[in-house]
């Protein structure tokens, strides 16, 4: 199964039997059986006729509002899970600081050594002493984490990789046209802090949906700190998945000269893609997460998405 992304503005989408229609006037720009789709994903200004909105929640398909930016709105979601049980242990799990100690350092040593592996690639054929000198502040953060004794030691050092990760970052870069310094957001400042704040909140979503699929609590996690309205848990399961993912896809739209600097915009708000660029870019992503890889623990072939419902 596949996520529908929809970002030509203007577009409506409907159903017809079985099959999601995506349309703008009389044209039909998609026609997918909707036992294709596990999710939509919506850009800015797309309206869903009255029909397809019951077809949707019917089928279990999770609907995501994001905006023209990328930005996360909010969502239309299926019954939430009958699975009380799963979630009275999961609750309970979250009282347990052992237990989240645990959770935490395995999800942050799986962060940081994925970060870690993207690093020495770049290495290899550079030999960058920037990204050297973060390779081996990360493998020291990782000996911290192992032996830390408390959560708030594990963020430290989750911090502190991640500044050496993203100051070897754009040290990476190749293309023209194109810089990193710092990590922005909320708004990016740049074309390639807007294309890492998009995919993130594209695979952000990716886990919110896979969360809800296998009947746990979003909002419950164990390692970020809770807030009102923030999905913890989802927070959480995202961060492996960053380096090898988002990362490593948007290094190479740079580098491969998919995406240019005459695709990106700048505004008082921020620095975001044009409409073929967005288009480009939701596309490249797609392709990495359906991208096939063996997966470490199990041994066995899958894509990037059932290896984060594997997660």
């Amino acid at each position: 199964m596949s996520v529908l992304y929809i970002t030509e503005q203007g577009a409506r989408l409907a159903k017809t039997g079985g099959r999601l229609l995506v349309k703008k006037g009389r044209e039909t720009l998609l026609d997918v059986p909707a036992i294709e789709v596990s999710q939509v994903i919506i850009f800015g200004s797309v309206s869903i006729t009255p029909a397809t909105v019951p077809f949707l929640l019917g089928r279990g398909i999770d609907v995501t509002y994001l905006t023209r930016q990328g930005r996360y709105k909010g969502r239309l979601q299926p019954e939430f899970s009958k699975k009380v049980t799963l979630r009275r242990h999961q609750f309970a799990r979250a009282s347990d600081p052992a237990f989240c100690l645990e959770v935490a350092k395995a999800i942050v040593l799986g962060k940081i050594a994925n970060s870690r592996t993207f690093c020495l690639r770049q290495y290899r054929e550079s030999r960058d002493q920037v990204i050297g000198r973060a390779i081996r502040r990360m493998e020291r953060a990782m000996r911290e984490v192992a032996r830390a004794r408390d959560i708030e030691e594990v963020r430290g050092q989750e911090g502190a990789a991640g500044a050496a990760y993203y100051n070897a970052f754009g040290r990476m870069i190749k293309a023209p046209g194109f810089s990193f310094k710092a990590r922005t957001k909320r708004p990016p400042r740049d074309p390639v802090n807007a294309m890492l704040s998009l995919g993130y909140t594209l695979l952000h979503n990716n886990v919110y949906a896979m969360i809800n699929v296998v009947g746990l609590d979003p909002y419950q996690g164990f390692f970020h700190a809770g807030r009102y309205g923030h999905p913890t848990l989802a927070s959480d399961l995202t961060e492996e998945f960053r380096a090898i993912i988002v990362d490593s896809m948007v290094l190479s739209v740079i580098n491969k000269r998919v995406l240019k600097p005459g695709d990106f915009s700048q505004s008082r708000k921020g620095v975001y893609l044009s409409r073929e660029g967005l288009r480009r870019f939701v596309g490249q992503y797609d392709a990495r997460m359906n991208t096939k890889v063996i997966h470490p623990l199990c041994g066995e072939r899958m894509t990037y998405m059932q290896c984060i419902e594997r997660q």
